[in-house]
């Protein structure tokens, strides 16, 4: 079931229609590191549209960015009504970015897969397999985050974020054909991992979970640390889990089309690489996880 805190907004949009934001009344919500916060006083707003299985809104964040509107874009999905895809130029030899492949597939929703190596454009910054196609083989120590769906057996969940400092790599492998691993932001727990000093600041996409299972696409272009940005997770009002940091800057994006409404969100701001505001282009990209609607 989809969460209360998205509220149903029934009126159809078209692509150019500005969205209009209200405030959620609201006093007594789930933070895991201050206890229950005011919504209020963290001057939340709603935006815009719900529909069967997809809900969307956004939200000012916990904390101030020096640059751009301070908001978080957030995509909930309900996995159960959709198709997982993994797509990789090092499997198919052909590289888009996000709206070419929604555009030629006829997806909803397309988004990055994760970091990948600048050395060479292909290849994944972590493991990564897509069935028998193995884009990085190398399962990395240092990043105790798993994306995983398209299960091999019936009985378990088709879209699952797993924290290896708590479950088995053997068994996930063993269980899902598509596997992405990542950077831990929130613990299987709930609780904030936070990164060792790192103080480069940037646009962000990440993808959390909650324990009902609902996926979440959380993109911000306001830049943060991702230390910033873990604090803004653990402080939205509904309880996340497993979230695991997608990508930064220019690159960061995600994409979500259907018949009543459309989203295409890009981020700019990276430390050093491209320190501003103004990138409205969707690079290629070389791994994308992908969704269709069931029945479409």
């Amino acid at each position: 079931m989809m969460n209360t805190y998205f509220l149903t907004f029934s009126r159809k949009f078209n692509v150019g229609f500005f969205l209009c934001f209200i405030l959620i009344p609201c006093t007594c919500v789930y933070s895991q590191s201050n206890g229950s916060l005011n919504l209020k006083e963290k001057k939340v707003v709603n935006a815009n549209y719900s529909t069967n299985g997809v809900e969307y809104i956004e939200m000012f964040a916990y904390k101030s960015s020096f640059l751009g509107d301070n908001k978080m874009s957030i995509l909930k999905i309900d996995p159960q009504l959709f198709d997982f895809r993994l797509i990789c130029t090092s499997q198919i030899g052909l590289t888009k970015n996000a709206i070419e492949w929604m555009d030629s597939l006829n997806l909803n929703i397309v988004f990055n897969a994760g970091m990948y190596n600048l050395s060479d454009n292909i290849t994944n910054q972590f493991y990564l397999k897509n069935y028998d196609h193995i884009n990085n083989s190398i399962l990395s120590p240092s990043a105790n985050g798993i994306i995983a769906f398209n299960p091999s057996f019936d009985t378990i969940p088709k879209f699952q974020l797993f924290d290896l400092t708590m479950d088995k790599w053997e068994g996930i492998e063993r269980s899902y054909k598509c596997i992405v691993q990542g950077l831990r932001m929130i613990d299987c727990n709930g609780n904030p991992v936070f990164w060792n000093n790192r103080a480069q600041f940037c646009s962000m996409l990440v993808i959390a979970q909650d324990k009902s299972n609902n996926i979440y696409l959380i993109f911000s272009r306001s830049p943060y640390t991702q230390n910033q940005m873990i604090e803004n997770l653990v402080n939205l009002p509904f309880e996340l889990i497993n979230a695991i940091y997608l990508e930064g800057g220019s690159r960061a994006n995600f994409v979500f089309h259907s018949n009543e409404f459309s989203i295409q969100k890009v981020g700019s701001f990276v430390t050093g690489y491209n320190p501003n505001d103004r990138n409205q282009i969707f690079f290629p990209f070389p791994n994308f996880i992908v969704l269709r609607k069931i029945g479409l």
